[in-house]
């Protein structure tokens, strides 16, 4: 999924961040009652939506200074996760959850296998569709790219969201 993300230009160091926010999402979506089918998409699209605020607050930096953003993001997170009461988050040692799919580890492996195709398929579709050309015009430079009509920071933004909801999909599954 990172690679998604690095193909408009951005380098991100929050794709743990998002990856702990699938994961404890998860889990406390679980723990409120809802179903495992129900839960995984709701963490995909909740880790989604907090990548489209970081983004929305880091996008006017680039480089260097857009990863140290996010990698600040990251150690954030970490730090209200832990700091949350154990009631809630499990504190340090986390949270227990049912095993996926009552424990059975071949479907538990079928899943992996089907979230990986998921997120090939998805990547193959920005490499064959104009979101491909969008995000390289950015790559090679703002500038130009917004010469050439694009939306520079609605496709900044459209990438991260993709990129942080599979790394939040692994979460689900770790």
């Amino acid at each position: 999924s990172w690679d998604i993300l690095a193909r408009s230009g951005q380098v991100s160091l929050a794709h743990a961040a998002f990856y702990g926010l699938g994961a404890y999402g998860y889990a406390l979506l679980l723990k409120a009652g809802l179903p495992w089918a129900l839960a995984m998409p709701a963490s995909a699209l909740l880790a989604g939506c907090v990548s489209l605020i970081l983004g929305a607050v880091t996008m006017r930096l680039s480089g260097m200074y857009f990863a140290i953003a996010t990698l600040a993001f990251t150690e954030v997170v970490r730090t209200i996760i832990q700091n949350l009461p154990e009631s809630v988050a499990g504190g340090a040692t986390g949270l227990l959850v049912p095993a996926l799919l009552g424990g059975n580890s071949r479907t538990q492996y079928a899943l992996a296998w089907g979230l990986l195709a998921f997120t090939v398929l998805v990547s193959l579709a920005v490499r064959l569709t104009r979101l491909h050309f969008a995000f390289a015009a950015i790559r090679q430079g703002e500038e130009t790219a917004r010469v050439l009509g694009v939306s520079i920071v609605r496709f900044k933004l459209l990438a991260f969201f993709i990129s942080s909801s599979l790394a939040a999909l692994a979460g689900v599954l770790y």
